[in-house]
């Protein structure tokens, strides 16, 4: 078990460096820092057992320019993920975009393999997109969310903030990540 400073937050970030050293005649030492991908919790807990991680994500093709998207366009928002488990078992997850600013209702999210509309789980817009039978040895998974501009307005740009999240189905307790960074999208006002 590792314990936290006593000056530290919950949330703040959290480093860990592992150093793993053979000595002669090899003589070889080689370290690996963590990306600060955990976290200080409010309370102590078992061991970590997995853990989910958001790596990145981009919207293609890349010409299209979040802040300045044509009308009714349809582009992807394509999300990176990793799951990794002392567990080899796959475990599903699901991704959710949240509105964190601007008008929802006036843009379409949908699966892109599948063409069906996001489900949104609550008012103000929390749309879910499933990752079935993510692989538990840390590889990347793409999830791919089909998103079609609104129609331009002539009273007002038609902008909408998502935020990014992650959280697994079946484990308790569950594995999470929020990407932190929203991504703004905007369709300018226009004749």
């Amino acid at each position: 078990m590792v314990g936290a400073p006593g000056d530290a937050k919950a949330d703040d970030a959290v480093t860990i460096t592992l150093t793993a050293e053979v000595g002669p005649p090899t003589s070889r030492i080689n370290t690996y820092t963590n990306a600060s991908l955990l976290k200080v919790g409010t309370s102590g807990g078992g061991a970590v057992l997995g853990q989910v991680v958001i790596t990145q994500h981009r919207i293609t093709p890349l010409s299209v320019d979040p802040s300045n998207i044509a009308p009714n366009a349809i582009f992807d928002l394509q999300v990176s993920v990793t799951y990794s488990s002392t567990d080899a078992t796959a475990q599903d997850f699901n991704l959710r975009l949240s509105v964190t600013a601007g008008d929802a209702t006036v843009w379409t999210f949908s699966d892109d393999d599948t063409g069906t509309p996001l489900p949104q789980s609550q008012a103000g817009g929390v749309y879910t997109l499933r990752l079935a039978g993510v692989s538990a040895d840390g590889s990347p998974r793409v999830g791919r969310v089909r998103i079609q501009a609104p129609a331009r307005s002539s009273t007002a740009d038609r902008s909408v903030t998502l935020g990014l999240s992650i959280v697994s189905v079946n484990l308790s307790p569950p594995l999470e990540d929020d990407y932190g960074t929203p991504i703004s999208l905007v369709v300018k006002q226009g004749p």
